[in-house]
């Protein structure tokens, strides 16, 4: 079992949230959008991608994935969270670049129209990473209102 395999089972496990986890190879970032149309989401410019540093990046997908986006409700337990995000961004090289789909960090609760959505869900965020000039890996969450 790859190790991306492995990271989706994971996450699929340990969550009973829609969640999307993947890792890839061999995929160009300039590249990303076509990969995640053929996903099944909607394309997000560049300019629409905010920078995270890899602690932002933990705390963002730990906040995700804790507390449902649309009402701030409890969906997974903070050390669960963070295990996963922990997990996520664990599989990925050291040198990692990390964005997110919000200038706004998650943690300050920010309004839904901070949010350029990657999806047709209420409200979607997660962690999009880059390594050098590949698309390394992408955990997403949603909530439906």
């Amino acid at each position: 079992m790859s190790s991306a395999q492995q990271l989706d089972r994971i996450i699929a496990g340990s969550s009973k949230i829609p969640v999307f986890c993947r890792l890839f190879e061999n995929v160009l970032w300039r590249d990303r959008e076509a990969t995640l149309v053929d996903l099944g989401f909607n394309p997000i410019p560049r300019s629409h991608l905010h920078e995270l540093s890899k602690g932002q990046a933990a705390l963002h997908l730990t906040t995700a994935l804790a507390e449902d986006l649309c009402y701030g409700g409890k969906l997974l337990g903070k050390g669960t969270a963070s295990e996963l995000a922990a997990e996520f961004i664990g599989r990925l090289h050291w040198q990692a670049r990390f964005f997110a789909n919000t200038a706004q960090p998650l943690q300050s609760r920010s309004p839904a129209f901070a949010f350029s959505p990657l999806s047709d869900a209420t409200i979607d965020t997660g962690v999009i990473a880059k390594t050098g000039e590949w698309f390394a890996g992408l955990l997403w969450v949603f909530s439906y209102d």
